[in-house]
Order: C-alpha cells, then sequence, then structure tokens
C-alpha cells in the first residue's frame, strides 16, 4: 500500500494526487462507500436465496464478492462510473481482473506473443486503456463546466491541468492506480469466521450503536460513529498487522548512510555489528510481515490474532512510531507512505459495520479443515487455498442471513 515511484517522479505525483485525498473528498466519497456496502449485502442475500435453502449456512466466495464491492466504489468515488460489478447489466463490457496482479515487465512480453489467449488479452488492455483515456477527456472537457464532479479522477485531472508541463501527469501514470482494500477486507472476514467472539463482539458493539443513534432519529452511521467503534477498529487494526497486503516496501537510498541497528546482528562472516554502510542509490527492502509480527514491538503473541492488543494501553509505551496509522508498517511511513490510507481505512470501516451487522461468518460448512495461504501474486499476498491454486484466488466462508 505504498509507492513504487521514487525521486522527482514521487514528488511530481505527490503533489498531485494530494487533494483528492483531503478531508472534505472523503466526506464526499462516504455515502458511496455505505451504498456500496449494501449492495453487496443484497447481493449475499440474492446468493443465498439462489443456494439450498435448507440449508441454514452456505458457502460463499466473499473474496469475489469484495473485489466487485471494491471496484464498484472505485469505479463511482475515484472515476464517477456507474457501471456496477456487483449487479452488471447485460451486454456490458467485461474485463478480466488479473491484470492487476501481474507484474508490467510480464504485461510488456505479452505483446509479442502471437498465441490466441493473448491476443485476447492484449485486447483487454488495449480496450482498458482506450477507456481510461476516454474517462480522462471526459473529466478534463467537464472541469470547464459549472457542475464538476468531485470524484477522484476529476481533482486528479483538475490538478494536472493547472501544472506546468514538466509537472503534469502522464496518461499512464494516471492510469496506473490500483486497490488493494479487497484483499485486507477479505482476510479480516476469514479471521471473525474462525473467532466467534471477535465476530460477536463486533455485532453487539455494532448494534449497540445503531441503538443509540436510532432512539435521536439518526438513519445511519456517520464518519464519527464509524471512528468511536472501539473494538472494530481494532480488528481492522490487527488484520492490517496479521495480514499485510504487500509482503515488503521498497526504498532507494538518496545520500551515503549508516542505518543504526535496534540489536546487533552476526553477519555470514562471524562479524558482529550494530549498524549498517549503505551508499547513495542502494536499494532497500524492508519486511512488512517482518516488522508487523515483530515480537519485540507487539509482544510474545505477535504471531497470533489478537485484536485487543490495540485495546491496551500498556502494549504502546515505548513503542518508537512507525508507519502512517497505528504503529503498522503496512501502509508503509513517511513522504513515500500510502496517500490513499485513509480512504481504504474509512471503506473497510463501512463495508465490515454493513456485513457483520447483516451476516455471520463461520468456516465452510463440510471444508472447515481447508487451509488458506497468503501466495505472492504480482506484489500483493492474495488468498488461496492451499492445493487448489490453479483455482486462482478464493476465500469460501460460510455465511447466514441474520435478517
Amino acid at each position: 500500500m505504498g509507492s513504487e515511484f521514487t525521486g522527482e517522479t514521487h514528488i511530481r505525483h505527490r503533489k498531485l494526487m494530494n487533494p483528492a485525498f483531503t478531508a472534505q473528498p472523503l466526506r464526499t466519497f462516504y455515502p458511496v462507500f455505505r451504498r456500496v456496502a449494501a449492495q453487496l449485502t443484497q447481493r449475499w442475500k440474492d446468493r443465498l436465496q439462489e443456494g439450498d435453502l435448507s440449508a441454514e449456512t452456505q458457502t460463499l466466495d466473499v473474496s469475489r464478492g469484495l473485489t466487485n464491492a471494491t471496484l464498484d466504489i472505485i469505479g463511482e468515488g475515484a472515476v464517477d462510473s456507474a457501471d456496477s460489478n456487483l449487479h452488471p447489466p447485460p451486454g456490458a463490457i467485461l474485463f478480466a481482473q488479473s491484470w492487476q496482479f501481474i507484474p508490467e515487465s510480464i504485461l510488456h512480453f505479452v505483446e509479442y506473443l502471437p498465441a490466441r489467449q493473448f491476443v485476447r488479452f492484449r485486447q483487454f488492455l488495449t480496450v482498458g486503456k482506450r477507456l481510461g483515456k476516454d474517462l480522462i477527456d471526459n473529466k478534463a472537457a467537464s472541469t470547464d463546466s459549472k457542475q464538476k464532479s468531485r470524484d477522484i479522477l476529476s481533482i486528479l485531472v483538475d490538478a494536472n491541468r493547472s501544472q506546468d508541463a514538466e509537472n503534469r501527469l502522464s496518461l499512464d501514470e494516471i492510469l496506473s492506480q490500483v486497490t488493494t482494500t479487497a484483499c485486507t477486507l477479505t482476510w479480516l472476514m476469514y479471521e471473525l469466521a474462525h473467532h466467534p467472539e471477535d465476530q460477536t463482539r463486533i455485532r453487539n458493539e455494532v448494534n449497540a450503536k445503531r441503538a443509540k443513534f436510532s432512539a435521536n432519529g439518526q438513519d445511519d452511521f456517520t464518519i464519527t460513529d464509524l471512528e468511536t467503534l472501539p473494538f472494530t477498529n481494532a480488528c481492522i487494526k490487527e488484520v492490517l498487522r496479521f495480514h499485510p497486503i504487500s509482503p515488503w516496501v521498497t526504498r532507494e537510498s538518496a545520500i551515503d548512510d549508516v542505518i543504526p541497528l535496534a540489536e546487533p546482528i552476526v553477519t555470514t562472516s562471524g562479524e558482529l555489528i550494530s549498524q549498517i554502510e549503505i551508499a547513495s542509490g542502494t536499494p532497500v527492502l524492508v519486511s512488512t510481515c517482518a516488522y508487523n509480527r515483530l515480537k519485540s514491538v507487539w509482544g510474545e503473541d505477535a504471531d497470533k490474532w489478537n485484536p485487543s492488543r490495540f485495546l491496551n494501553p500498556a502494549m504502546q509505551e515505548g513503542q518508537i512510531p512507525v508507519g502512517l496509522y497505528s504503529n503498522v508498517l503496512t501502509f508503509s511511513g513517511g513522504v513515500a507512505g500510502c496517500i490513499g490510507w485513509r480512504f481504504a481505512l474509512l471503506e473497510m470501516q463501512s463495508t465490515v459495520v454493513e456485513l457483520i451487522e447483516n451476516f455471520e461468518l463461520s468456516p465452510p460448512p463440510g471444508q472447515e479443515k481447508i487451509e488458506m495461504l497468503r501466495v505472492p501474486v504480482g506484489a500483493i499476498m492474495a488468498p488461496m487455498v492451499k492445493g487448489k491454486f490453479h483455482e486462482r484466488t478464493q476465500m469460501p466462508l460460510g455465511v447466514s442471513s441474520l435478517r
């Protein structure tokens, strides 16, 4: 969830993208988050009605619905597109979603392969890029009108036009933004399904909050309501810590420098060192997974799921602030940290509240012992069933409707 750009390119991107991720646009996007979450709820209820009605709990691939919901949120909140992945209209253009998991080097290589399936894939990429260009052209034209859209792409295009030529983003740079929130939500659903006591605690917290604001005539959760759900937010923090979407963060040293070590280490040559000297231009790979499970930071149970750690003030004593949110490294940190972390967080809060209020999650009936793995796919860690990699990304869970 960090940035893959460095140096002047990163500075240019940050300057142009900052206006799209301030507090005001987030308040504008919030109704989109809630509306899409409600649509996902209805989609799951429809799926349950289409299945075995005699079964109290049915198995759904929750990753599919969460991915489609996230795409709808990005479509409406980011580019003001009404096309729905949860309820696609007949004849809609279907896009292969696998492109976002494929390294750029492989995509370039695909251009030259003559096989029929690769020809089709190139056509998907060509159509996608053309539609993206049309969206940007339409946004550029609409910035002169009195009724401007306030989706992310409109804000970016507006900011881009105000820059001099050398500071503007290219078409490829504007089209390169992707989301990883669905994967994080998928792992959260998995943990709640396997920790029913935590799921029940979230549901009780959400129901109590709804009862309180409903008594005052309020219809739905506000952003403030979501931010004041202690255990719900503790679970979101824990899934960000326990299941980071990217296994590492890459950086490059801008100057000759010396990195002090928290604890001395023994090198392969047997030398005991307490610092590492690096030259300018040295690539540095920081393990998100290793830091997020460091026992010296998170305690002896760092390798276990435990949302309550974030409700323990004593845990935070003596911690060195790292990262952008709650001391986890998942959103990276510093000037190159994930600019959209607040967007992702609010999307997760909105979706979790909606789903846990309406459904009970459990291990899939008859498949309680299946083993889920975090498999590196491109730059992210995707959920896959052990022994069923050929079935690609999936998260089968038992789902039963509560309403």
